[in-house]
């Protein structure tokens, strides 16, 4: 699970030094905790039938089940095997969404039962259960993690406060609203992990068990760079929890492993280095200039002391020399090669985890950047930045999909539309970027919209040759004839349309492919936000604006009055017939959908079409609907494609993405 397994040491900005590795702080807890669990829990002689350990057991061992499944996607070779995997894949995953429901709900129903929240050695076991079974074992996620914590916050407030667990559900909670945060932008969500990570700072956390080695942690979190980039902290708030932090080491009272300590203890000690890397060559107003030559020379001298240096503190080192003007970018850059060929020869075969992930990804930002004010001619930029871009989706594809940190998602929406790389990429070529990183991070959204796609044209083409004037007006065709004679043109508006309705969902896939379990209500508000979200990446390409209301419009009901976003008026969009023939193809693709839907059982074609009329004039446009009734052909063909047609789309995925990957 992702939680505590997933830091908070992230920054908000390409240019990133990474100071420790995503499970470093899981373990700095968990090595506290164990400690904190065995002074206070009991063994269990409870007569009530509530198995926590084999509960979250379960829900542990569906995710790395679900995760396999997932995760094989991209090993298998053959097309054959490939699709049946495919269907074999969706019935496990849709058993593992009920198993999961059932534990959720029965956990929840615990929570009500008093003699349940009254009995202290089952709360141990609870306890135990949670962080033992559930949190060590990664599979966490920070959406079920709150809901989980809100369920040891009412088992907690039911005991003295010796075994309350407060400091540590702040921590919690603090780790997974930050990776919430990634997803949802918005500002009251990252407020919300700053004021847990201060509650633990707090008077009142001394009434509670282990503060000190809570406070630790929380202040490890709060010496992140993201806080100053979101203008939470200042870089003078930044400083003092650091020196804090040093202090706190000292205290031998404090229960931390001596390899946990050494790594904070590192952190401290990188202060320095650490305001240079993500402030000062962030944002160089955020420092006195005298101040900041000074400690970079300082900083250069003692890292060519160094006999071994690791990549990280290089790429530093080359950096400030750039900024001290001691040398050039593009020798810079030439002195990196090698280390970079060696890292990519070494990744570009293998299974990345979250951490070799994340420590491969980042070093692109330097490179990039080094190689954007290097003074090298434009065809030399332009072909560096093509190869990376390839690299970089090869790093995508090759991460093990464990699903449980939302940084790759950063990666990837900065990745995007950094100005380092769309400068030297032409609008097409942007765009096949995007939809490669699509493919690689959610196979199921990017199935879906092709698949949305064929239906979509197959409905937009027996329109224009069976009933043209239906399309009058739309797209500069002011007749009948000229909509026939333009049928390119309307096949073509569908089918990128509909491949591009969801790219908002692209920053959200921690979210989407959340369905080996029910989603939260905080999932469901952030997916209503990703027609909103594909908008930003219309910029990578100026012949996409003609899909920004297809993009925004696509959950909205026929009538204007349902659906979402709130503040779009589709009704009166130009483009609003096409937006309702995008609108019934997306529905009917998903109440269909016998592969990427976990959480539900697909329903029949004539099922879908009925629900269709019962709604027609109201969430979808009558037009439409009474189309298809009055051509039977064309509802055979769309039967075919919701039945049997997926497999060749699936199919031309695999082709087109996967069944060369071994020649890279």
């Amino acid at each position: 699970m992702c939680i505590p397994s997933m830091p908070c040491e992230i920054f908000h900005r390409p240019a990133r030094l990474s100071s420790g590795n995503s499970g470093k702080r899981l373990s700095i807890m968990l090595a506290a905790i164990v400690c904190t669990i065995a002074c206070m829990a009991q063994p269990a002689t409870t007569a009530h039938h509530y198995d926590f350990r084999k509960w979250f057991r379960t829900l542990a061992q569906n995710r790395v089940e679900y995760n396999r499944y997932n995760d094989s996607i991209f090993q298998i070779r053959d097309h054959d095997q490939w699709t049946r995997f495919l269907q074999v894949r969706a019935r496990k995953n849709h058993e593992i969404n009920l198993s999961n429901r059932l534990i959720i709900d029965s956990i929840n129903h615990a929570m009500t039962v008093g003699e349940v929240l009254n009995d202290r050695s089952l709360y141990s076991e609870f306890i135990r259960a949670f962080t033992l079974d559930y949190l060590r074992a990664g599979k966490a996620d920070p959406f079920n993690t709150l809901t989980l914590c809100d369920a040891m916050q009412r088992y907690s407030d039911h005991q003295p406060d010796s075994l309350r667990m407060d400091n540590w559900l702040h921590l919690w909670r603090g780790v997974a609203y930050f990776h919430i945060f990634s997803l949802d932008n918005d500002t009251t969500t990252l407020r919300t992990s700053y004021n847990h990570f201060r509650a633990v700072l707090g008077k009142e956390s001394e009434r509670f068990p282990a503060y000190k080695q809570c406070r630790v942690t929380a202040l490890y979190n709060l010496s992140s760079f993201a806080w100053f980039n979101s203008k939470i902290m200042t870089v003078r708030q930044l400083r003092t929890n650091m020196r804090t932090m040093r202090l706190m080491l000292n205290d031998t009272t404090i229960h931390i492993s001596p390899s946990m300590m050494a790594r904070l203890k590192n952190k401290a000690e990188r202060m320095d280095e650490l305001l240079i890397r993500n402030v000062y060559l962030y944002d160089s107003t955020m420092m006195k200039s005298q101040e900041a030559t000074w400690l970079m020379t300082k900083l250069v001298k003692s890292y060519k002391k160094k006999k071994n240096m690791d990549d990280e503190q290089y790429m530093n080192m080359l950096l400030m020399q750039v900024r001290l003007q001691q040398i050039t970018a593009k020798e810079a850059l030439d002195a990196y090669k090698s280390r970079y060929a060696r890292n990519w020869n070494l990744i570009k075969g293998v299974r990345l985890n979250d951490e070799e992930f994340m420590d491969f990804i980042q070093q692109y930002y330097s490179i990039l950047y080094l190689n954007d004010i290097a003074d090298i001619p434009y065809r030399e930029k332009r072909r560096t930045v093509k190869l990376l871009c390839g690299h970089i989706v090869t790093a995508f594809r090759n991460r093990h999909d464990d699903q449980h940190s939302t940084q790759f998602v950063k990666m990837l929406k900065t990745l995007v539309v950094y100005e380092r790389i769309t400068r030297y990429l032409k609008p097409e070529e942007r765009v096949d970027f995007l939809e490669e990183l699509i493919v690689t991070t959610d196979l199921p959204t990017y199935a879906h919209s092709v698949h949305v796609a064929e239906i979509a044209t197959t409905i937009i083409s027996a329109m224009v040759k069976k009933e043209p004037q239906l399309l009058v007006g739309y797209l500069g065709c002011q007749n009948a004839r000229n909509v026939t004679r333009h049928k390119k043109l309307f096949v073509e508006y569908m089918r990128r349309a509909a491949e591009f309705h969801d790219l908002g969902k692209t920053i959200m896939v921690p979210v989407v492919n959340n369905d080996f379990r029910p989603l939260t209500d905080m999932e469901r508000k952030i997916i209503q936000g990703h027609p909103r979200r594909g908008l930003r990446f219309l910029e990578l390409d100026p012949r996409l604006a003609p899909f920004h209301d297809a993009i925004l419009g696509h959950h909205k009901w026929y009538n204007g009055k349902g659906g979402y976003p709130a503040d779009f008026d589709n009704t009166r969009s130009p483009y609003r017939l096409l937006i309702d023939i995008l609108t019934l193809s997306d529905c009917l693709q998903a109440a269909t959908e016998r592969i990427g839907r976990n959480y539900k059982n697909p329903k029949t074609f004539n099922t879908v079409i009925n629900e269709f009329r019962q709604e027609a004039g109201t969430r979808y446009n009558p037009q439409v609907v009474e189309f298809i009734d009055r051509h039977p052909e064309l509802a055979n063909r769309l039967r075919w494609l919701l039945t049997d047609g997926w497999l060749d789309i699936y199919y031309m995925i695999y082709k087109k993405y996967f069944a060369n990957t071994d020649k890279q």
